[in-house]
């Protein structure tokens, strides 16, 4: 055991601090115990059934009575006991029963009533019960085997916490985090211990220095950091923070009671600036000033962090507060769309939410006061303030405003506040606020909490967003230009060309002729398709109208390499083609009749954004049929649309102010291997970001502070290019290379090199991020057209680390996680080296596999080489099997390293090297170790302990009496091999017992000669 190892780097700090912080620690043997053995049940019912009594009980008439025992029966059973439904629906219908608790019926006095029973006190926690154990052994589903999760925590008994411990210095590149993640979602599969997870509401995975946290069904690019305001000074690693965070028992029950939430069919869990933003809010609004009003405010939180949800947990945090009575909650938008997606949030989250459906409903909601949660768009407020009169002078009104920069500050808002002056107003933004409109965000409580893009971006809660300008001066063909307008300009006089040229010079209506969208689209597919196509990937096009969105289809789909799905607002059917300049409404209103209602190919609007939207959202390169890869709207999908896969914005469409914001946010949102999102902009009419936003003139009324990190150049990432291949070649200085590949490299020497781990580990990261920046390069048309030598160069490069990356990871045994970034690398190297698919070869060879040992063997290596390969491979095996039989394969290892320090020496012929290490196969893959005596050579068992213990009996048995002793004791192993006799104290001391006692017949009295050789053959026979 090393300061390195599991125990002491983190699990026994985790514990440590777990006792400090007010959980008592429960042994293994004594919590099995407490289940009556079975390994099946994780609640602790002795301690839940004391506590039901404890915490329960009915006041009648001025008397207390107990719940009957019956009834405590029962209220277990129906926890124990939830309908089989899939683990997330089981796991939040035990939520609602701990959160809400159970009715039962109770006869007292002879009146028979129902009574509710709760398992936990919320209110108070210092009522409940706080247990914390180790390596708790639960069966798994449908088979005799089991899983362990380093650590649990029990609240009256029920498990509520489940945490996961790794050393932070794990072998061959693993990640610790992404290790504990992986063992939870394990755990929870059907075929794992489910009936643990029904019940834990808070997952934690921990490596010291690395921290994270979810809960139950939470994939792993959701599991989220979390950054305390402020933390005792005596906590040092993001572990211990993270424990003190949310462990505590206040805090864990603030977590657990109201904010958590199942948002269509999924399990989420605040993340910390939504908690801290949530938390802020109460205890603002708990004040009231001289007119009995409770203060307002504005949150900015960058848009997709999660805002939507951050008014869902408010909501429900005021719903539960005890301090505020009758409340009425208004979800205010300016919008019909963000109206019905804020109902559909709430109502996913099970948030019982009316939608007020004109002025006049408006109006009997507020007035009703049963109806504690209401949405409304904005312009109902008007009828409620002008037609009706309605006021309602009511403190405990709480309106919260959806994209409040549209709507806060102007007219409609004093509609509202005239409507509702006692109310308090909470405005929330996912942009910065305008100059302009910070006194006026002042006058209404100022900015209560602000979690913008770079601190969103260094969380990981968004990707960051790419610039690149593209400048269609050079594909557009002037002549076409010109042949379009004398055509559709025939019939007028020459006057009216003129009048008509002059308008028609305006870059908004150039860019809706069909010269210039033809141009677009066809620079959007290249791109697309060279980059992106065949990734899990998805793109979505800016039209600057429908009629040009129309237009954009039209060639997609005479061209015929993506799939694309145009998402428009319904037309104005009384209007028709007004001017060459404006909507070609009949273009739309065709499109339109053809797409829905009757003759359409969808019955309604709704199902048409429905449909459309969800194969562009779910659909994948595998389901040709429904996958839409680019979406072209105008509009719609700019604000509140959350499409993970959505990467790539191509910006053909003049945007100013939040509405530009508000659309290049639609590609921050986080999905597995996408480490950017892209704006590619063809209106900027400059391929430099900081000369296009000028141009724009559209986000100078922002300070620049909450602008920053909005946006980053392209070419930022493209200048550091060079810098990430020096630094690729910085790792094998000690070889002999090239330069600018002139001089060949000899790629044995650079295998060799990296027999270092540490140095291996590094040369996987660092070509990561040299292929990563190449592939935004190549990306890049000005990159393509002005630097071609570099092009070739870096493309030779990238050829040959990848085949390098494969050479070592196969002469290795390694098996490196590059899923994160496989598709892009992947896509990067099948576009521009056309051989790609060789990266699918792993480096571990299962020896015992005819099919890959064949494979190793007719690769083009040198016979050394595959002598070396299979040595790595054994190496692997040996440390997977060590504790099995430590002894022998201590052995083994010596002899590998011996192995593969002659052939690197040179000791070795090709052939002879070879042979050796053959031989070295046959024995440890195939365990034909002839040095065993005859008597024992098929007890594996008892073959292990031969090997361990015959050092130490040497000078007292013979060869043949020591084999004679191992068969014994494992006789005596194999006959008290229940199910659960690894953990069960009462087998292990028996066991114990009788291996002292053979031992003493077998004349061994040395007392730590015993306890040595009953401890080794313990752990072997736990590892067998």
């Amino acid at each position: 055991m090393t300061l390195f190892d599991e125990k002491n780097s983190s699990h026994q700090p985790a514990l440590d601090l777990l006792q400090t912080i007010g959980w008592k620690y429960l042994p293994p043997e004594e919590v099995l115990s407490l289940r009556k053995n079975n390994t099946s049940e994780v609640l602790l019912e002795t301690v839940l059934w004391e506590q039901l009594k404890n915490l329960n009980s009915v006041f009648r008439n001025g008397e207390i009575f107990e719940f009957s025992d019956a009834n405590l029966r029962e209220a277990i059973l129906t926890l124990k006991s939830v309908p089989r439904d899939g683990l997330l629906r089981e796991n939040e219908m035990v939520y609602n029963i701990l959160t809400l608790g159970k009715s039962f019926e109770q006869t007292l006095g002879g009146d028979k009533k129902s009574y509710s029973l709760h398992y936990i006190d919320w209110q108070h926690p210092e009522n409940n019960i706080y247990h914390v154990t180790e390596e708790f052994t639960v069966q798994r589903s449908g088979t005799n085997e089991h899983y362990r999760p380093d650590i649990v925590l029990f609240v009256n008994g029920i498990p509520l916490v489940v945490i996961e411990c790794k050393r932070p210095n794990l072998p061959d590149g693993q990640d610790p985090l992404k290790q504990a993640i992986s063992q939870h979602l394990r755990n929870q599969k059907t075929d794992g211990i489910q009936q643990l997870f029904q019940f834990s509401q808070i997952l934690l995975a921990v490596s010291g220095d690395q921290a994270k946290y979810g809960t139950v069904g939470t994939a792993e690019n959701f599991w989220r950091l979390w950054k305390e305001r402020n933390t005792p000074d005596f906590l040092q690693t993001e572990q211990d923070k993270l424990i003190w965070s949310l462990c505590r028992p206040e805090r864990l029950f603030d977590l657990i009671r109201r904010f958590i939430l199942v948002d269509g069919g999924i399990k989420k869990i605040a993340q910390y600036q939504q908690y801290f933003c949530a938390t802020k809010i109460l205890d603002r609004i708990k004040r009231k000033d001289e007119n009995g009003q409770r203060p307002g405010g504005v949150v900015w939180h960058t848009q997709g962090s999660g805002k939507s949800l951050t008014m869902v947990f408010l909501a429900r945090a005021l719903v539960l507060e005890p301090d505020i009575l009758n409340y009425r909650i208004v979800l205010v938008t300016d919008r019909i769309d963000l109206d019905e997606q804020i109902k559909k949030t709430f109502a996913n989250c099970g948030v019982d939410v009316r939608r007020a459906t004109s002025g006049n409903d408006l109006v009997e909601l507020l007035r009703n006061t049963s109806s504690t949660v209401i949405t409304t768009v904005i312009d109902k407020f008007e009828a409620a303030a002008g037609k009706q009169g309605v006021t309602l002078n009511d403190p405990d009104i709480f309106v919260l405003v959806d994209e409040s920069h549209r709507t806060q500050y102007g007219l409609i808002h004093a509609k509202m506040k005239k409507t509702l002056p006692q109310a308090c107003y909470i405005g929330f933004t996912g942009t910065p606020v305008l100059q302009k409109e910070k006194n006026t965000v002042v006058k209404f409580g100022g900015i209560i909490d602000a979690y913008p893009l770079t601190q969103a971006v260094d969380d990981g809660a968004v990707v960051p967003l790419l610039y690149e300008g593209r400048d269609m001066k050079k594909s557009v063909n002037q002549p076409d230009i010109d042949l379009w307008f004398e055509r559709e300009t025939q019939g007028l006089t020459d006057e009216q060309k003129a009048d008509l040229k002059k308008k028609y010079s305006r870059s908004e209506i150039l860019y809706r002729t069909e010269p210039v969208i033809k141009a677009i689209a066809w620079d959007i597919q290249n791109h697309f398709v060279t980059n992106w196509q065949g990734t899990p990937f998805k793109a979505q096009l800016i039209a600057p109208s429908k009629s040009a969105a129309l237009c954009y289809k039209k060639f997609f789909d005479e061209w015929k390499k993506i799939s694309t799905e145009v998402l428009i607002s319904a037309p104005d059917t009384r209007e028709g083609n007004i001017s060459l300049w404006e909507e070609n409404k009949i273009a739309v209103n065709n499109f339109w009749k053809h797409t829905v209602g009757q003759s359409g190919k969808y019955s309604t609007e709704k199902e048409y954004n429905r449909i459309v939207i969800d194969n562009f959202k779910n659909g994948t390169p595998d389901n040709s049929e429904t996958n839409v890869e680019l979406i072209i709207v105008v509009d719609k999908l700019l604000t509140g649309f959350d499409a993970p896969r959505n990467t790539i914005l191509y910006l053909a469409k003049s945007l100013r102010d939040h509405s530009l914001l508000q659309a290049i946010a639609r590609v921050n949102r986080r999905f597995e291997g996408k480490e950017y999102g892209y704006v590619i902009d063809y209106r900027g009419i400059s391929t430099n970001l900081g000369e296009a936003l000028d141009l724009y003139n559209s986000l100078n009324g922002f300070d620049v502070a909450d602008l920053d990190g909005t946006l980053t150049d392209v070419r930022k990432i493209i200048d550091t290019l060079p810098q990430a291949h020096a630094v690729l070649i910085s790792t094998f200085n000690p070889c002999s290379h090239g330069t600018n590949g002139k001089k060949k490299r000899n790629i044995e020497q650079y295998i060799r090199l990296l027999d270092d781990e540490e140095l291996r580990l590094k040369f996987y990261e660092r070509f990561t991020g040299f292929a990563k920046t190449l592939g935004i390069a190549l990306s890049n048309a000005d990159f393509l057209q002005t630097q071609e030598k570099k092009v070739e160069y870096y493309k030779k490069e990238l050829e040959f680390f990848k085949e390098l990356r494969l050479s070592v990871r196969r002469r290795y045994a390694e098996i490196i996680d590059f899923s994160e970034y496989e598709a892009r690398i992947r896509k990067l190297l099948d576009t521009h080296l056309q051989a790609g698919e060789t990266e699918i070869i792993t480096g571990r060879i299962n020896l015992t596999d005819v099919v890959q040992r064949q494979k190793l063997m007719n690769m083009p290596d040198t016979s050394e080489a595959k002598a070396e390969t299979i040595a790595n491979n054994l190496k692997r095996v040996i440390s997977e099997r060590w504790e099995s039989d430590p002894a022998l394969y201590k052995r083994f290892s010596e002899m590998l390293n011996e192995l593969i320090s002659n052939i690197r020496a040179g000791r070795l012929q090709s052939v002879a090297a070879l042979q050796e290490a053959e031989k070295a196969e046959k024995i440890i893959v195939q365990g034909m170790d002839e040095t065993v005596p005859v008597q024992i050579q098929h007890k594996p068992l008892a073959v292990a302990f031969y090997h361990n213990i015959r050092n130490d009996l040497c000078t007292m048995m013979t060869e043949t009496d020591c084999a004679a002793l191992a068969d014994q004791l494992q006789t005596i192993i194999q006959k008290h091999q229940s199910v659960h006799w690894k953990t069960h104290s009462d087998i292990l001391k028996q066991i114990e017992q009788e291996l002292d006692d053979t031992l003493f017949e077998n004349g061994i009295t040395d007392v730590n000669t015993v306890d040595k050789i009953i401890n080794q053959c313990l752990n072997i026979a736990k590892h067998h």
